[in-house]
């Protein structure tokens, strides 16, 4: 006898025409398994699985839930689940790929860690195929029988918005979230690979809507995140960019603390994940198969035998490998791995960014750092490399990383705080940042099959939920292989290398991109550092900036003339100003006059910290407080001689 399944659907449901509307949220999902597990599982008579096994709660798969849970309840309706608890539609905000023979409670965890480092909240829908797709045949059948997903998914009609609720779904959706099953087995299916493929388009052709006209977005691209369950009850993501959960504590903390969350993930997986032919990938059905297979190359008959070999099947296993080598990269090397294999599948893995914490990690040396630059891939436009504390990173391995700097890069922050190298390191750096106002073109090994991918997308740009429909995209070829070296945020921070002398500093200072938008430069503690290296910042800064963070606490050979220098010199469009004196014990009240006279027209913030500046008096922040005053509007922080000293 079935059970009453009526307290499922206690809301009354909700038709929703649109099968993309139709997400399901962590609470629905709760209490449906909670429902299987009292009715189910636990009733008197035991349940069979389709393997002809007693349904066990904490094994219990997809086609279970299906089998005992979707198909009764929606039985009379003849609807999705989705519409049998819902009160309305339910946008999507991350789509799920995923494999259905996967435990479904480890299928259930990696949501809930998902929703939780993500903080998405209980009504955030996720767009499960089971759930939004109803199980039923037109014809009324008494037995179940499967959508035809291949015409409804896999049709080949990329323009078509109307061709599949699958990649419609993706389109509402911020990202996907593949779910990975602890035997890997999601690598092995080709329907996953087809949405993991369908997901690397999206994200390009998100990258080109932004590079296109950066306003017009309301997302911050489109995102790929993979988790997997690594016990009953700790699951664990590499997520794409950072996630709200590592944004706790203060900015420059965010990448280690990425690295923590993520430092769990099984590296078996990741092994494996290295080499990776997705192409192989099986279906229950040879046609399946052969028709995503054709449909990922783009060919005009889905049913003819698909290619062995294909630049997107490259595109799709060199992305994906990438992926896993740039999030477990620390982990294999403090592993003992051979970071040479990491290496080869970062350098042709096609990233756009790349962020990696080796904060105090005592494993990373020259030959790591080596490695490393090896795989530093020319599609690379955003780097973030944190090696603060990594006390046997020496001139080889800094040399080594300046000279294979991806060419086109847009952003670069580099921590090199507590490192052990000298001059020669900073010249080799100099000497790269030269180069970034030259017009370049990527023509590195590894490439091309990434150029592709980006070229390819743009037909899906109108298809986003954030183009603006009145607005025509043309695919623009030449930005994409061709960069003028416009780098705009540059982030160089070399706290505590009080052994570094002027003159290697200097020559980075002389040679920053006039191109600049953004530029902070960290000395904190550089105690050798003084009025002829501020000197020449005054002379170097880019008049494009918007904002200009310069911190040389703890520098004590700063003055007021080597302050006002750089102060006199600030552009006039700069909105954001940061500036930290503590400790700088030759400063005095005439730095704060000669600052209130130069503020840029347009500054909006301005921060600035003269803690155990014993030069100074009350007077300095009385002189910048009137100028702040007159503007009107401006947010003004402020620490004098006398305050808590904080940290950086």
């Amino acid at each position: 006898m079935l059970p009453d399944f009526g307290e499922l659907g206690a809301g009354g449901g909700f038709a929703i025409p649109l099968t993309e509307e139709r997400g399901i949220t962590l609470p629905q999902l709760g209490a449906m398994l909670a429902f299987f597990e009292e009715h189910i599982c636990g009733g008197e008579q035991g349940v069979l699985s389709r393997k002809g096994e007693k349904l066990e709660y904490n094994t219990v798969n997809l086609y279970d839930i299906v089998e005992h849970i979707v198909k009764p309840a929606t039985q009379k309706k003849k609807c999705s689940y989705v519409e049998f608890v819902a009160s309305g539609p339910q946008l999507p905000k991350w789509f799920v790929s995923h494999f259905w023979g996967q435990k479904t409670l480890e299928f259930v965890r990696c949501l809930l860690q998902h929703s939780n480092d993500r903080a998405l909240g209980d009504d955030a829908a996720y767009w499960i195929c089971a759930f939004a797709a109803i199980q039923w045949a037109a014809n009324d059948a008494p037995d179940w029988i499967a959508p035809d997903w291949v015409n409804m998914y896999a049709s080949n009609q990329w323009c078509d918005p109307e061709a599949s609720p699958f990649q419609r779904a993706m389109r509402l959706a911020e990202g996907t979230v593949s779910i990975i099953d602890s035997y890997a087995s999601y690598f092995e299916r080709v329907w996953c690979c087809y949405e993991i493929w369908s997901t690397l388009r999206l994200a390009a052709a998100a990258a080109n809507l932004q590079s296109e006209s950066p306003a017009d977005g309301e997302k911050d691209g489109y995102k790929l995140d993979i988790y997997t369950c690594v016990s009953e009850d700790h699951a664990v993501g590499l997520t794409d960019g950072l996630a709200q959960v590592d944004k706790k504590r203060a900015k420059h903390w965010w990448t280690t603390n990425k690295y923590h969350r993520e430092k769990d993930f099984p590296i078996e997986l990741a092994r494996s994940a290295l080499s990776l032919k997705l192409e192989l990938g099986q279906a229950s059905q040879e046609a399946d198969r052969i028709h995503i297979l054709n449909s990922i190359v783009g060919a005009s008959d889905l049913d003819a035998p698909p290619p062995k070999q294909h630049v997107r099947y490259n595109q799709l296993n060199n992305t994906l490998r990438g992926r896993f080598a740039a999030a477990l990269w620390r982990r294999g090397l403090e592993g003992g791995q051979l970071m040479q294999e990491y290496g080869h599948a970062l350098a042709s893995s096609g990233l756009v960014n790349l962020a990696i914490s080796f904060d105090s990690c005592d494993k990373f040396d020259d030959l790591a750092a080596r490695a490393l630059a090896a795989g530093l891939a020319p599609s690379i436009r955003e780097l973030d490399l944190d090696f603060n504390g990594c006390g046997r990173l020496s001139d080889d391995g800094v040399e080594a990383l300046a000279v294979a700097l991806p060419p086109c890069m847009r952003q670069l922050k580099l921590d090199l705080s507590g490192c052990k190298f000298s001059d020669c390191a900073l010249k080799a750096l100099a000497h790269s940042l030269s180069k970034k106002g030259l017009a370049v073109e990527s023509t590195a090994a590894g490439s091309e099959d990434a150029w592709s991918l980006v070229e390819d997308a743009w037909e899906l740009v109108p298809l986003l939920r954030t183009h603006s429909a009145d607005k025509t995209y043309e695919p623009n070829y030449e930005i994409a292989r061709s960069e003028s070296g416009t780098m705009e945020e540059l982030s160089l921070i070399f706290a505590s290398c009080g052994h570094l002398a002027e003159d290697g500093m200097i020559a980075v200072i002389q040679a920053l991109p006039q191109t600049l938008k953004k530029l902070v430069l960290n000395f904190y503690g550089c105690v050798v550092f003084g009025d002829s290296l501020l000197e020449a910042l005054s002379a170097a800064l880019p008049s494009t900036l918007l904002y200009f963070e310069l911190r040389v606490a703890r520098c004590p050979d700063v003055t007021d003339s080597g302050v006002q220098a750089v102060v006199k010199m600030l552009p006039q469009g700069l909105q954001h100003l940061v500036l930290d004196f503590r400790f700088c014990i030759n400063l005095s009240d005439s730095t704060a006059t000669v600052l209130a006279e130069s503020l840029p027209l347009f500054l909006k913030h301005l921060e600035t910290d003269f803690v155990s500046c014993s030069g100074t008096t009350g007077i300095t922040e009385e002189v910048l407080q009137k100028v702040v005053a007159k503007r009107g509007g401006m947010k003004f922080i402020f620490w004098g001689k006398d305050d808590f000293a904080v940290n950086m």
